[in-house]
């Protein structure tokens, strides 16, 4: 039953993006050993995407944007 689920989370983090652009970029990079630059190019915008999709990297890149900005008096979100 484990393996069923570990299993069908790695087909959702697969199909779904970003896991499915990071695939490709793979797949690009694989298929490509004869052109070095592509082969680089497309390896280094896996490991990019990869990394800005992870939690701690996400944080680090969005939590100056969210400290500039001062919470205004008497805003409501809810």
């Amino acid at each position: 039953m484990i393996m069923i689920e570990a299993a069908k989370k790695l087909i959702e983090y697969a199909i779904f993006p970003p896991g499915s652009i990071i695939i490709a970029f793979l797949v690009i990079s694989l298929f490509s050993t004869k052109k070095k630059f592509v082969f680089y190019l497309s390896l280094f915008c896996a490991v990019v995407l990869y990394l800005a999709s992870i939690s701690p990297v996400k944080n680090m890149l969005v939590s100056p944007l969210e400290q500039s900005y001062k919470i205004q008096k008497g805003s409501r979100a809810f």
